[in-house]
C-alpha cells in the first residue's frame, strides 16, 4: 500500500502523540509502541522533531539519534511548544510546575537545528 501511496506523490505527512522514547523506564505502559510501529511502517526520510521547554538537551538529542537511526531519516527541524503551565512527573508522582525556560536559541545553538517557536505562529 506505502509503494501505491508513492506513486505520483512528493510528500506523505503522519504524525503521532508524544514521546518518540520514554523519558524513563518505569514498566510497560512508558514505552511508546504506537510511535515506533508508525516510524518503522513509514520509513521517513525527514521528521520535524517536537519539543517541549523542559525537555533536556540530553532528551533532545537522544529523540534526534533515535529518529535518525531508522532508515535514511533526517531531523529537518525542531517544532518548540510552550505553556505556562506543565506537569512534572516522576515515578511516584505528578506535579504543576510554572514555565519560567526561555531556551530556543541555546538549544538551536547546541544541536545545529533550526526551531520553528509554535508560540509566535
Amino acid at each position: 500500500m506505502m509503494n501505491e501511496l508513492q506513486e505520483g506523490s512528493d510528500i506523505i505527512f503522519f504524525g503521532t502523540q508524544s514521546n518518540v522514547i520514554p523519558m524513563s523506564f518505569c514498566g510497560l505502559p512508558l514505552i511508546p509502541a504506537y510511535t515506533n510501529e508508525m516510524l518503522l511502517g513509514c520509513e521517513p526520510q525527514a521528521s520535524i522533531l517536537c519539543i517541549n521547554e523542559w525537555d533536556d538537551i540530553g532528551y533532545i538529542r537522544r529523540c534526534i539519534n533515535y529518529l535518525e537511526s531508522f532508515n535514511e531519516n533526517k531531523v529537518i527541524a525542531l517544532a518548540y511548544y510552550k505553556k505556562k503551565l506543565y506537569e512534572l512527573w516522576d515515578r511516584n508522582n505528578m506535579s504543576i510546575c510554572e514555565n519560567t525556560h526561555n531556551n530556543i536559541t541555546a538549544i538551536e545553538n547546541e544541536v545545529g537545528i533550526h526551531i520553528y517557536d509554535m508560540d509566535k505562529g
